[in-house]
């Protein structure tokens, strides 16, 4: 039994660790889509035209680092990982890692429909893989037993409001990409709801979703 204790406890320590280093390496490839301006040409000129990629940037890591946030402290509150986490686990780290390319699409073609698309779809599957993740492990009664129901929804209602507002910005992407990327800017006030809702159910109930 102190074997698999601590072959339990190894596995954990590597989801961490692989988990964390994929945030980090998304987190640092998105400052890459902001491009340098090349020699020979009008440096104010240059540095306006790439403002739409600062502000991709600029929202991609405050949403990136968000979702860290719901991950560190979901993994904090867990007793254990089992194979079936894991797994979950490895599609959402591939939701991050893929997260650069539709920022520099959109840093580039925010201007267009499939860009702005792609961006929110993308932000759609890494919201639901976390919610998810919530889910399977409080289903599967991996979660320390001072986590309680209503802690879990409201971890869960934060996933769900990214999946809600991206979601929704999509079909309105085909219509309006600049007011699809005004719906982002919704899933701001709704965080900050959440988490005065939050603390007041309790500081010892907390299980952040993102």
């Amino acid at each position: 039994m102190e074997d698999d204790e601590r072959a339990g406890q190894a596995g954990f320590g590597r989801t961490l660790a692989l988990s964390d280093g994929i945030f980090a390496i998304a987190m640092t490839l998105v400052a890459f889509q902001i491009q340098t301006p090349n020699s020979g040409v009008h440096l104010t000129a240059a540095l306006k035209r790439e403002a739409p990629s600062y502000g991709v940037f600029a929202l991609t890591f405050f949403v990136i680092g968000r979702f860290w946030m719901g991950h560190h402290r979901l993994f904090s509150r867990m007793k254990r990982v089992d194979d079936r986490m894991m797994g979950i686990n490895l599609f959402l780290l591939a939701a991050i890692a893929v997260l650069p390319f539709p920022s520099g699409v959109l840093g580039r073609f925010g201007n267009q429909s499939v860009a702005v698309a792609l961006y929110a779809a993308n932000m759609v599957a890494v919201g639901g893989l976390l919610g998810l993740l919530t889910l399977t492990a409080s289903r599967r009664h991996l979660l320390m037993a001072s986590m309680d129901g209503p802690a879990v929804r409201r971890a869960l209602w934060r996933s769900w409001s990214v999946v809600i507002v991206f979601g929704i910005s999509i079909p309105v992407a085909f219509l309006s990409p600049s007011v699809a990327a005004y719906l982002w800017i919704a899933l701001m006030p709704v965080l900050f709801g959440l988490r005065r809702l939050e603390s007041r159910g309790g500081r010892g109930s907390r299980l952040p979703g993102t």
